[in-house]
């Protein structure tokens, strides 16, 4: 008995390694097949995309930020360096929403290449609130925020409403300035700027 229990024992094993073997096999098959052929597929498939680009507005100067009031309007509000804000609503308007070059330090008034209107952001709401923020950098080489009202019908801003929110002394260099404006869903403004001017061992903050 102990002779026949042996020989079935023996065989168990053969047939237990004969299965292990069969599905390491198996498992490298896949592994490689994988490596292989998965990789080129996907290359193949990223290699058909492609990005083109359409002029959609002329007559700018410098835009440099390009945002919208969230709203239904399909309006879209475009940032000039040098100090003015357009609309495009399919087309450019030509009126501008806001135009305060004469309170702006950008490259059209002596100003750094990095200086000027910098950014714009509505709030949620703005339908009923009728104000919005800029950043800009001021005559005076500092950079600050602001809030402006705008007209009844929300297409004019008035220039003579502004309320200085924030100011940021930038005194030396005409770089590094941030500018970017943003709502958080908080409901709260966030303002870029931690960049800092530095040359070469002193820096602005």
């Amino acid at each position: 008995m102990r002779i026949i229990q042996n020989q079935i024992n023996k065989r168990k094993i053969k047939y237990l390694s004969l299965v292990f073997l069969l599905i390491g096999l198996l498992t490298f098959a896949i592994s490689f097949a994988v490596n292989r052929y998965v990789p080129a597929m996907a290359l193949a498939k990223d290699s058909k995309l492609y990005i083109t680009l359409s002029q959609i507005a002329e007559g700018l100067n410098r835009p440099v930020s390009l945002t919208n009031t969230n709203d239904s309007s399909g309006r879209l509000f475009i940032v000039e360096h040098r100090g003015r804000i357009t609309i495009m609503n399919n087309n450019i308007l030509p009126n501008p929403f806001l135009k305060i070059e004469d309170r702006i330090k950008s490259p059209g008034t002596s100003g750094g290449n990095e200086q000027g209107l910098l950014g714009l952001a509505f709030p949620p709401g703005f339908s009923e609130k009728r104000y919005f923020y800029v950043y800009y950098t001021m005559l005076s080489g500092d950079n600050g925020v602001a809030r402006f009202s705008v007209s009844d019908n929300l297409i004019a801003a008035d220039p003579a409403s502004e309320e200085q929110i924030l100011a940021l002394p930038h005194p030396t260099y005409t770089n590094h300035n941030g500018g970017q404006l943003n709502f958080g869903p908080d409901g709260f403004i966030s303002a870029l700027v931690m960049a800092a001017a530095c040359y070469p061992y002193n820096c602005e903050y």
